[in-house]
């Protein structure tokens, strides 16, 4: 059965929308725009390492109406019994990285990469629209933005429309970063252990 757009944004808790992994993949991405986003959305934590009951229980949830076990299959590839944001947005994590790999061959860190790099008018925070025309360039290729807004849509895990600092970097380097700026108490660089997702 195929899955209405209206479903997909408005799912009652428990309304069964989505029956076989295509469509509860097309199902977060209809919510949610990417899988990464999706993953903290529907609950887990960026390095938890989630369960076939917990992600069973989430995903009924979320309107997932066929057995768990297929789904969950196409995460656990290896069999380890559980999954992570890494199984979860495979794909997605691997443009990520390919990203912030091509970025770290010019400059130190991240942070380093994000001050230099992206965020151009040092405001720790860069638009969608800023962020696309300042990485494409004078290129301006079609696919070339394509990948740039998708970048940019995975990134921006809030969904608020700008990527930040601790969006782009790890929580070893903005610790870093921060223990350098005097005056900042440690008890402020563990809140934000906590609350950073990315």
């Amino acid at each position: 059965s195929d899955v209405c757009s209206s479903d997909l944004r408005n799912n009652p808790i428990g309304r069964k929308v989505a029956e076989t992994p295509w469509e509860w993949r097309r199902l977060m991405l209809g919510k949610y725009q990417t899988l990464h986003r999706a993953w903290f959305a529907i609950g887990f934590q960026k390095n938890e390492k989630v369960s076939l009951r917990t992600f069973e229980g989430v995903t009924k949830r979320e309107g997932y109406g066929s057995t768990c076990e297929d789904l969950w299959v196409e995460y656990d590839k290896t069999g380890k019994d559980y999954i992570t944001l890494q199984d979860f947005a495979a794909e997605e994590i691997a443009e990520i990285q390919q990203f912030k790999d091509k970025l770290k061959k010019n400059y130190k860190s991240l942070v380093a990469a994000f001050n230099e790099e992206v965020d151009l008018g040092k405001t720790f925070w860069v638009a969608r629209r800023d962020f696309i025309v300042h990485m494409v360039g004078a290129r301006r290729h079609k696919e070339t933005m394509d990948m740039y807004e998708r970048l940019f849509d995975i990134l921006d895990v809030d969904g608020s429309g700008v990527i930040t600092e601790e969006e782009m970097a790890s929580n070893r380097e903005l610790k870093r970063r921060i223990r350098k700026i005097p005056g900042v108490p440690i008890m402020y660089i563990n809140q934000r252990d906590r609350k950073s997702v990315v």
